[in-house]
């Protein structure tokens, strides 16, 4: 049984490990080739961004042979009282690099970050002659020790392709998850946004609202699912440009790891969400560890489920946190996922 403890507090003021491994917006120009949606469970587009033209390729709601569960984690994770005071010493926010996030994020990564088919790219930085052609640099740079080494022998047609193999579980149990918990008529916002928010394809047209606040405004812009965005940096102003008690659901998917002062912007999601409103955090292992902050580096799945646990407590506010394992069970199905989240008071 995982409870809060000495040990989870030890990982929490460790010092950060050191790791060798290197406005309102619309799609521009994206078409969708219908003729590439199957069975698989994927449609290839050409979107246009800053001028440029890029291929991706979209997961879509689809039947591919998996199941979705929902267990909870609270007995597992809730078994003690929480410690008296706020556990995090400063340092368990520290990153190994501190550099300006405006300059990691300024390319856009049109990656599904939460399975492994859709993080990798094929093709080695020396080989990209665009930035945007076959996805984003940096991406590489992370990923090319991984697989497919000897990608540049490829075609440019075959590096697309490569770089998104129908691995897509998690990304299909977070979508469940939100067809199964979001109800119609929401005004919803996602928070750490990116070109993809996950949800089911029919949202657009049965909620309301669905704002996205993010890094990039190429990614934002992409994102058809978003009715309006907003730009900037909550680790350098930890505030949300949107009105008191605005949405009734606001997303964060595998983005929290990467905030260094997460009470802050807990506070501003309490503050634009309605009474009874829900704050839905989503989590896999998988992170820029460069960009994360140390103590997430140290911690297993569980335990960063509970440290999420920690910021709805702290934070006060909300109700107390619930934790679930909707990891994907079939083909495909790779990396893990889990929920934590919360309702406002």
């Amino acid at each position: 049984m995982l409870v809060w403890s000495a040990a989870v507090a030890a990982l929490a003021a460790a010092p950060r490990q050191a790791f060798r491994q290197g406005a309102r917006g619309t799609v521009a120009g994206g078409r969708a080739c219908l003729a590439a949606m199957s069975a698989a469970g994927f449609v290839d587009q050409t979107i246009e961004v800053g001028g440029q033209q890029a291929k991706v390729r979209r997961f879509v709601e689809a039947d591919v042979g998996m199941t979705f569960k929902k267990d909870s984690l609270n007995d597992k994770l809730f078994a003690q009282p929480w410690p008296p005071e706020w556990p995090f010493p400063p340092r368990a926010f520290a990153r190994q690099d501190e550099s300006d996030d405006d300059d990691f994020y300024a390319t856009p990564r049109f990656v599904y970050h939460i399975d492994e088919g859709g993080s990798a790219l094929a093709a080695p930085p020396a080989r990209l002659e665009k930035p945007t052609e076959l996805f984003c640099v940096q991406c590489a740079q992370e990923l090319a020790s991984r697989r497919l080494r000897s990608a540049c022998q490829f075609s440019r047609a075959q590096r697309v392709r490569a770089a998104f193999p129908l691995v897509s579980g998690a990304v299909r149990a977070l979508t469940n998850y939100y067809k199964d918990n979001i109800p119609p008529g929401s005004a919803i916002l996602d928070i750490c946004s990116s070109w993809v928010s996950h949800y089911p394809e029919n949202f657009p047209s049965t909620m309301p609202r669905i704002a996205g606040s993010g890094m990039n405004l190429f990614e934002l812009q992409a994102n058809s699912q978003l009715s309006e965005l907003t730009v900037g940096d909550l680790n350098k102003r930890p505030a949300l440009e949107f009105a008191d008690a605005s949405f009734d659901v606001v997303t964060c998917v595998v983005s929290v790891d990467y905030l260094n002062d997460p009470l802050s912007v807990f506070r501003e999601v309490r503050r634009v969400l309605k009474p009874g409103g829900k704050f839905i955090l989503s989590q896999s292992n998988r992170c820029f560890p460069t960009k994360a902050i140390s103590m997430w580096l140290g911690m297993d799945d569980l335990q960063h489920c509970l440290v999420i646990a920690a910021y709805f407590h702290y934070v006060t506010g909300f109700a107390p946190a619930q934790a679930y394992d909707v990891s994907p069970t079939g083909p495909h199905t790779n990396d893990p996922l889990f929920i934590v989240e919360a309702t406002k008071l």
